[in-house]
């Protein structure tokens, strides 16, 4: 699924969804750049930074400028685990 800006241009591709394991915070994965599936950088923005548009799933209270500045994700510490397609999120609706 894509995850597009307030403009409607592609930012990058949802990979799923993690919770950390301290704070129960839930988060988005992005795979964003790269070229065929290389070189793609993955980043995490939390839940409350993005909103279902009808079939579309958009970036809220940031820009696409503020992502680059993001680091890669990366669960080397295993901070973080996947949450699969049985868990309920919420997402807020535009």
């Amino acid at each position: 699924m894509d995850l597009v800006g307030a403009d409607g241009k592609g930012i990058g591709d949802i990979e799923g969804v993690v919770e950390n394991n301290t704070d129960k915070k839930q988060f988005v994965v992005i795979e964003r750049g790269g070229f065929l599936g290389f070189g793609a950088k993955a980043i995490t923005l939390p839940l409350e930074n993005i909103a279902v548009q009808g079939e579309k799933v958009t970036l809220r209270n940031m820009d696409v400028a503020q992502l680059a500045g993001l680091a890669e994700f990366k669960n080397d510490s295993n901070a973080f685990r996947d949450l699969d397609d049985r868990q309920q999120i919420s997402v807020p609706q535009q």
